[in-house]
C-alpha cells in the first residue's frame, strides 16, 4: 500500500502561515448587503484595514480602506459621487483580487503578495479560517529576530569565556577529543555547537568554576539557552514575554561574566 503523505501534518521546520496565527484575533467578516457605514464602524472599532465580505456563506473578496477610496475616486471622476455613499451596500466596494492560502503553506511564498496587498485570507472561499496581515508577519519576525540576536550574544560571550579559561594546548586537546557521529571533529571554538560548548564547560568544570560558581545552575542555564535556540531556529513556538525577559537576563549575565575575565 502506498503511504499517503498528508502535507497538513508535516512542518519540515520552515515558517508556515499557521505559525503567524497563534496571536491573531478572532476572524471578523461583513455581509455583502451590509452598509458601508457598518463596515467602517467595525473596522474602526477593531482597528482593522480590511474585512472579508460574505455573500450566501461564500467569501467573495474583501472590503478595504483602499478599495473604498478607489471606488469613491472613480465615482468622483465621473462626477456622480453624491453624498450618500455611506449607505451603499458593501458589495459595491469589494476587492475580489484576494488570495486564499492554506494554513500549512510556506509563508515565504506569499510575502510578495502581502507586501502589495497587506494580507492573505486563510482557508477557502467556502471555509474561511482567519486573516493574516503584514502586522502579524512583522510582529512575528520582530519577536524572533530579537531573541535570535540575544542568543547570539550569549553564544559569543560563551565562546570568549572558553577561549579565556582554557589554555591553548588544553583547548586543542579538547577539540580533538570531540567525536561527532557525522562530519569531522571541530577545529576551533567557532565550530562547536551550543550543546558541545555546554558539555565542554561541564567536563572541564575546574577551569570554569571561578567564573560560573555553580555547576548545576550553569548546566540548567545552558540547556535553557539551547532549547530557546532550537525553538527559534525551527519556528516551533513563539517566545512569550516572560521568556523574552528571561533571555535578556541570561544575555546580560553572560556578557557580564565575559567582561569580568582578566586578560591573559
Amino acid at each position: 500500500m502506498k503511504s499517503d503523505l498528508n502535507t497538513q501534518t508535516k512542518h519540515f521546520d520552515h515558517l508556515i502561515v499557521r505559525d503567524l496565527m497563534e496571536d491573531v484575533p478572532p476572524l471578523e467578516t461583513i455581509d455583502a448587503e451590509a452598509l458601508v457605514r457598518e463596515a467602517l464602524a467595525k473596522m474602526c472599532a477593531k482597528n482593522y484595514s480590511q474585512l472579508p465580505v460574505i455573500q450566501n456563506k461564500i467569501c467573495i473578496g474583501s472590503i478595504t480602506l483602499e478599495s473604498i477610496v478607489c471606488r469613491l475616486r472613480k465615482r468622483e471622476l465621473k462626477g456622480n459621487l453624491g453624498l450618500n455613499f455611506m449607505c451603499w451596500p458593501v458589495e459595491r466596494f469589494v476587492d475580489k483580487n484576494t488570495r486564499f492560502v492554506n494554513p500549512y503553506d510556506d509563508i515565504l511564498k506569499h510575502t510578495e503578495w502581502m507586501a502589495e496587498k497587506g494580507f492573505v485570507l486563510v482557508g477557502s472561499d467556502q471555509k474561511l479560517e482567519s486573516i493574516v496581515t503584514n502586522f502579524d508577519l512583522v510582529g512575528f519576525f520582530k519577536n524572533n529576530v530579537e531573541v535570535f540576536l540575544l542568543l547570539r550574544e550569549v553564544e559569543t560571550s560563551l565562546r570568549y569565556m572558553v577561549s579565556k579559561c582554557l589554555e591553548e594546548d588544553k583547548l586543542r586537546a579538547v577539540l580533538a577529543s570531540l567525536k561527532r557521529e557525522h562530519g569531522p571533529s571541530p577545529s576551533s571554538i567557532n565550530d562547536l555547537t551550543l550543546d558541545e560548548l555546554r558539555q565542554l564547560v561541564l567536563v572541564n568544570w575546574e577551569e570554569f568554576r571561578d567564573s560560573f560558581l555553580y555547576r548545576q545552575r550553569t548546566d540548567n542555564q545552558l540547556q535553557k539557552i539551547r532549547d530557546f535556540r532550537n525553538r527559534i531556529f525551527h519556528f516551533r513556538t513563539r517566545i512569550t514575554a516572560p521568556e523574552l525577559t528571561s533571555i535578556r537576563k541570561l544575555r546580560d549575565n553572560y556578557i557580564n561574566l565575559a567582561n569580568s575575565l582578566p586578560d591573559k
